[in-house]
């Protein structure tokens, strides 16, 4: 979860009219554009465990001149290395957002013809730029020759030697660190190993609105946020909405070892209940790469990753709520639910995605995705349809 100035989200639950995004071009480790003209916006982050770029921007800039409309490749809005800095501002508080790399931009640019040489001039351009986090650059980094960690490496150190030439790597409270195999070998793309790797000690990455990296333990924990009806400043709840997917289940884990030598592989499954492997929902095995290079560590492996995995993905909700830039993928929430014969029912679960986006005109809701446990779920819908009959 962001830390955010005090007072900021009392202001955001009351009005939100003055709320926005301020967004710097940057290149080349230089100050290229501030305060960018947007004239919309919209912010994605997706957290699923195989999004190795979990964050998404899009920005639409307006410009009246036309000059930043790019013709180059080391312009503020280039494709080939420019970034985009986003702070969300409101009632004179900040929050960065993070800094976004310019992956594609597709100026709509508008002419007229003047002087007596029949000159074309521009007329402005409206600038559709999409950008994605700064894990980009390690998912496009890769080894060209196989390369295996230095002796006495463990997992924190490994990420920040693999991030080291992108972006700085902070750790979060929680997180224990363990050794990296030796004989492990990379053969991927910086991106890919670094996810391995923190999943091997059951954490997550995600990017501050620092431009950091930051580690992240899976573990559950109490919720650091409560979305309920209402004005108060926890949060607004607008609407929340459920659904299920097939590709979000899984009942089986495959995990091979990471030897360069001798390949091991072992399965974990779901063995009873409704999730079971090879009941009615089938056979859904996903691959995970294991650091352990014995037979024991591989198993162990796939039934920690099993059980992480399992416990909060069989529900999605989908919540739309009042801002909150404090929120992150990863964070623990609550979301309010009817109360049933006197008893109140709220789910808590894990935010695996956010869309925060606005305009000139104002701020949209917030957008979560909200995963929560199978069993919590369960026990609303049996109350809900004993209320109901």
């Amino acid at each position: 979860m962001r830390v955010l100035p005090a007072g900021m989200l009392e202001a955001l639950s009351g009005s939100v009219v003055d709320a926005k995004l301020v967004c710097n071009a940057w290149y080349d480790g230089t100050l290229a554009k501030a305060n960018l003209p947007i004239a919309k916006w919209s912010i994605t982050w997706d957290g699923a465990d195989t999004a190795v770029v979990q964050g998404k921007a899009s920005f639409t800039v307006v410009d009246d001149t036309g000059a930043l409309a790019p013709w180059g490749w080391d312009e503020p809005l280039s494709a080939a290395g420019s970034k985009i800095q986003t702070t969300f501002q409101c009632a004179g508080y900040g929050a960065d957002l993070g800094w976004w790399l310019v992956t594609r931009n597709q100026p709509n640019e508008m002419w007229r013809i003047a002087g007596a040489n029949l000159q074309w001039v521009s007329g402005g351009a409206s600038i559709p730029v999409d950008g994605e986090e700064l894990t980009r650059l390690a998912a496009d980094y890769r080894f060209w020759a196989p390369e295996s960690p230095p002796g006495g490496a463990s997992v924190v150190s490994e990420v920040r030697r693999l991030m080291a030439e992108i972006c700085a790597v902070v750790v979060a409270p929680g997180v224990v660190d363990q050794p990296v195999p030796s004989s492990m070998v990379y053969k991927d793309n910086h991106a890919a190993h670094v996810l391995d790797l923190v999943r091997s000690i059951g954490c997550w990455v995600r990017m501050t609105g620092a431009g950091e990296m930051e580690i992240y333990s899976q573990a559950r924990t109490a919720p650091v946020w409560t979305i309920q009806g209402g004005t108060d400043p926890a949060g607004g709840l607008v609407t929340v909405a459920r659904s299920q997917q097939r590709t979000d289940i899984l009942n089986g884990v495959a995990s091979t070892s990471s030897s360069s030598s001798v390949e091991i592989r072992k399965l974990a499954t779901v063995t009873t209940g409704p999730l079971r492997y090879g009941g009615p929902a089938g056979w859904l095995i996903q691959e995970h790469t294991a650091l352990a290079t014995t037979d024991d560590g591989v198993q162990q492996d796939a039934q920690t990753y099993l059980d992480n995995k399992t416990y909060a993905k069989t529900l999605k909700l989908g919540v739309a709520c009042l801002p909150n830039p404090a929120i992150q993928v990863g964070d623990w929430v609550r979301v309010g639910q009817p109360v049933i014969d006197g008893t109140a029912f709220p789910l808590d679960g894990v935010v695996t995605a956010v869309t925060l986006s606005g305009s000139t005109a104002g701020m949209d809701p917030m957008l979560l995705t909200v995963e929560v446990a199978a069993t919590d779920a369960a026990t609303v819908g049996m109350y809900v349809r004993r209320n109901a009959a």
